[in-house]
């Protein structure tokens, strides 16, 4: 009897041993868990895309191109609604909200970062300082255009590319421009700071408001030039109510595209590359559209009954001259930025 009862006790305890590592303990030589084999599956984004161009300008059919690109390579999980004429609000409008969270990605020029956590982005889009889509696009693969990516992404903004480069700028009027002395006093439409400081260098008076006010301002006198590329002033038939272009090539800023840094983090690497790689394909036809069409849109704004006025080599130099202005009304910049881009680009 007595053999019994310990027998029944030892299993009795054998059993409460075994429940004990059932709740709370690792059964010796249990196979670890396995990881699921799922990966994480994208989530559903809509991006809203903010530019200043109209249908017909080279840059609303590469913004189509991009849409297209990213909606296809993200599998239809990324949506991007496409916002032209400014629908959205001016460039330093949207880019503010970016910064602060909004769901949007800004075709913007360059120099438009510059108060975004690295002010030697605005050196990009002073005039003169790039002569070539290919100088533009050797700065993009330099350290320098890294670590001022880096530094504004920091900030909340994040640059998937900046390879939108359009023909060279050039000055639209109500009134002929014959030589550098005809900016004196001059009303122009200015898209940006660094355009307001050149034109002001040069004896101008800039006046800031958005492209899709423009065509009114020109007619009204509020202003009494604009200044972009050939492109973009035929697309807002601006040919109506100013009949003189002066070739000043004053300016080959780039533009990039960007958007909130939080929400780009937040998506899957496949969603990342769609947009990066997207940013870039689009830019790239962007920017042979533009090459490709400029005596197109010269000969279309001559049917109009434009005049175009070649400047001459001193009054390009007298352009030059007032650009390098630019960069001592910026001290935040580093004071070596332009000896820093040249550089940059093997020059």
């Amino acid at each position: 009897m007595k053999k019994l009862t310990a027998l029944l006790l030892a299993l009795a305890m054998t059993l409460a041993l075994a429940a004990c590592g059932g709740q709370g303990g690792k059964p010796e030589n249990s196979a670890p868990p396995q990881p699921s084999q799922e990966a994480p599956q994208d989530k559903a984004v809509t991006l809203k895309v903010s530019f200043a161009e109209s249908q017909g300008d080279p840059k609303y059919d590469a913004m189509e191109a991009f849409k297209e690109y990213v909606e296809k390579e993200s599998g239809g999980t990324i949506t991007i609604e496409l916002y032209p004429g400014n629908e959205l609000g001016s460039n330093a409008d949207v880019c503010e909200s970016i910064s602060q969270g909004a769901n949007m990605i800004l075709s913007n020029a360059g120099d438009g970062l510059g108060d975004y956590g690295d002010p030697n982005f605005t050196a990009v889009g002073i005039f003169y300082t790039f002569q070539s889509a290919e100088e533009v696009n050797t700065f993009t693969q330099s350290d320098l255009y890294a670590q001022m990516c880096d530094n504004v992404a920091a900030n909340g903004v994040t640059v998937l590319s900046m390879n939108w480069v359009t023909t060279p700028r050039q000055i639209m009027s109500v009134k002929p421009l014959n030589h550098y002395e005809d900016l004196a006093n001059l009303l122009v439409r200015v898209p940006a700071s660094t355009y307001a400081t050149f034109f002001s260098a040069a004896g101008a008076s800039p006046v800031t408001m958005t492209f899709n006010d423009v065509y009114s301002g020109l007619d009204s006198g509020i202003v009494e030039a604009v200044e972009a590329p050939l492109g973009t002033l035929y697309s807002y038939s601006l040919y109506e109510v100013a009949k003189y272009v002066a070739l000043s090539n004053h300016c080959l800023a780039p533009a990039l595209l960007c958007m909130n840094t939080d929400i780009f983090e937040s998506l899957s690497e496949k969603q990342q590359k769609a947009l990066v790689d997207g940013s870039v394909y689009a830019g790239d036809l962007y920017t042979k559209a533009c090459a490709d069409s400029m005596a197109d849109y010269r000969t279309k704004m001559e049917a109009e009954g434009v005049t175009f006025i070649d400047w001459t080599g001193e009054d390009i130099q007298k352009m030059t001259q007032a650009a390098m202005e630019v960069y001592a009304a910026y001290p935040d910049m580093d004071e070596d930025i332009f000896e820093q881009i040249m550089a940059a680009i093997g020059k």
